[in-house]
């Protein structure tokens, strides 16, 4: 969290604002916002997504049977849920006083757009990565396993109808990635693949494989550790369908006043979210220690 500090403390290129930049880097950097189901609306207190065949009554293959000539076919209940995010304004402010401006060889405007937005997306993954508690299903172990194939593989089974949705994701934290119990280090590592498959040449160059056991693989710095104490962390793997993203209005919007009783600029950056989960059977949380 930053602080206010003086002339030389605001000169560093901490402040400005373009919210085109804003924007732009609300989209690069938000990396879980571009994996769930976003819904927006003008004017809205709660945005709800409505999810059929997911509750008490469920029609499935017990539900069909054999139906003689001249008899009533069997009717069976349909019930839909519907899930809401209740929406709350989020901002961030900052100040940027003439003096800093002139006295920065820099141009300390042309950053805050950047800063804003990049700060904006942080807390949009922070908030999204948060539903990962709240999938029934977990995998792992927060002691002495770390993020591995197999887990991947078994956290497929999981994941109901995963076959047939276009994409699974996986939203991990880097130490669950890369280090002593990383998933990048056991597919390298490992013997058990038979022979050297292209995702473990492309990891032993590159330190990276972009999909593993057909879920793609995303890094991010904004997941919660489970326990600062067994050095243990946690992550998502969805599909899409699984968690819900809502906003009213624009998703971010940049303002900016001048005070000139105080010779300054002062921005905001600020929108009006909320999430939920929508589907618990499209989502697993994984537990890894990362630290030996």
């Amino acid at each position: 969290m930053s602080v206010p500090g003086d002339t030389g403390y605001l000169a560093g290129g901490l402040l400005g604002v373009i919210e085109t930049d804003a924007i732009l880097q609300l989209d690069k950097v938000a990396v879980t916002r571009k994996l769930v189901s976003v819904k927006s609306a003008p004017r809205a207190d709660t945005i709800s997504w409505i999810m059929y065949n997911d509750s008490d009554h469920v029609i499935n293959a017990d539900d069909v049977v054999n139906t003689a000539t001249g008899t009533i076919t069997p009717t069976s209940k349909l019930q839909s849920v519907k899930k809401t995010a209740t929406l709350a304004m989020h901002s961030v402010g900052t100040d940027l006083y003439d003096e800093a401006k002139l006295s920065n060889a820099d141009d300390p405007e042309s950053s805050i757009g950047i800063i804003l937005g990049n700060a904006a997306a942080a807390k949009i993954d922070r908030m999204l990565n948060a539903n990962f508690d709240n999938f029934s299903n977990a995998i792992g172990s927060t002691l002495t396993t770390g993020l591995t194939v197999d887990v991947l593989f078994n956290a497929l089974s999981l994941i109901e109808n995963y076959e047939l949705l276009d994409e699974v994701s996986g939203v991990f934290d880097r130490r669950m990635l890369w280090g002593a119990y990383g998933l990048i280090k056991d597919l390298v590592t490992s013997n058990q693949f038979g022979g050297s498959p292209p995702a473990q040449g492309q990891a032993l160059v590159s330190g990276w494989a972009g999909k593993i056991a057909g879920i793609n693989l995303y890094n991010s710095n904004q997941l919660a550790a489970v326990d600062t104490a067994t050095s243990s962390q946690k992550g998502g793997i969805f599909t899409r369908n699984a968690i819900g993203w809502g906003f009213a209005g624009n998703e971010i919007v940049v303002e900016k006043q001048r005070e000139s009783k105080y010779i300054r600029d002062a921005y905001t950056v600020h929108g009006f979210w909320g999430t939920t989960e929508i589907h618990d059977g499209a989502g697993v949380e994984v537990l890894s220690r990362v630290v030996a």
